[in-house]
């Protein structure tokens, strides 16, 4: 029991901790619609698309965590785009934009005249690095996730259900 004590006396373990556990309840609720819509690789392609926000937030001097979130809802908006009333699926848009935005973060990385940020560290991240800020970013997204998934619960089952006759009633 020391052992756990002893951690939670760092604050970049607590950090972590508390971060992990509150992305997992997040993840945890919406995972189960992702499988069920067959969108398993919509993290794929978000953490491609995450890439390109991050490069441009980096290369014109704004908050990374903005131009993370900017990125994946315009990525997010592409894939609506190209599914809704096409015969291409979800997957294969998804499929389709994610080299399109990885390479849109390598070439602005490349291209940048103070070409001198670590992207490794934005590939691939460090759990240990999450402040208290971004723990005030996660219990906002976990709340806006309860929020959603309370407020449409009913609209949601119906449209994983029969997507057609959710159509039809006018649930989007």
């Amino acid at each position: 029991m020391t052992f756990i004590t002893d951690l939670m006396n760092y604050e970049f373990l607590r950090n972590a901790l508390i971060a992990n556990v509150l992305i997992s309840f997040v993840t945890g609720m919406v995972s189960p619609v992702i499988v069920y819509k067959r969108l398993e690789f919509i993290g794929d392609g978000l953490a491609h698309a995450i890439f390109a926000g991050v490069a441009f937030a980096v290369i014109f001097n704004f908050n990374v965590l903005l131009g993370s979130v900017l990125a994946t809802l315009f990525f997010a908006y592409l894939v609506y785009v190209l599914s809704k009333d096409s015969k291409i699926a979800e997957s294969t848009a998804i499929g389709m934009l994610l080299p399109v935005f990885m390479s849109i973060g390598v070439i602005l990385f490349s291209k940048s005249p103070r070409y001198t940020v670590d992207v490794t560290s934005y590939l691939f991240g460090n759990i240990l690095l999450i402040s208290k800020y971004d723990i005030y970013f996660v219990v906002f997204v976990l709340a806006l996730t309860i929020a959603v998934l309370s407020l449409k619960h009913y609209e949601i089952s119906y449209w994983l259900a029969d997507e057609t006759m959710a159509k039809f009633y006018g649930i989007k």
